[in-house]
């Protein structure tokens, strides 16, 4: 799943809480146009897989993804995983 950080309502942090109470294999990765620190920690803090800057979304969205789903990844997958990463530039999980 895709989905802003902040939205109206119920953003994505809380979001994010509540699917992995419910779905806890659902990759997530949050985006958001705040690019500070301490979005990018609310984001790994609520369980998100990743965070996508958008600002950087061209480069960083697919290589998010591709992460994401990497870490689930059963042995005969990794081939069809290296043919991604050599079009891709993965900048990797939230740290």
């Amino acid at each position: 799943m895709i989905t802003d950080l902040v939205m109206p309502g119920l953003d994505g942090v809380e979001l994010t809480r509540r699917i992995r109470l419910e779905l806890p294999k659902t990759k997530i990765i949050l985006m958001s146009s705040y690019i500070e620190d301490a979005y990018r920690l609310m984001a790994s803090d609520s369980g998100a897989d990743a965070f996508v800057s958008k600002q950087m979304i061209t480069r960083t969205l697919l290589p998010a993804i591709g992460d994401a789903v990497r870490r689930e990844a059963e042995p005969w997958q990794e081939t069809q995983m290296a043919s991604f990463d050599k079009c891709c530039c993965v900048d990797g999980p939230i740290t």
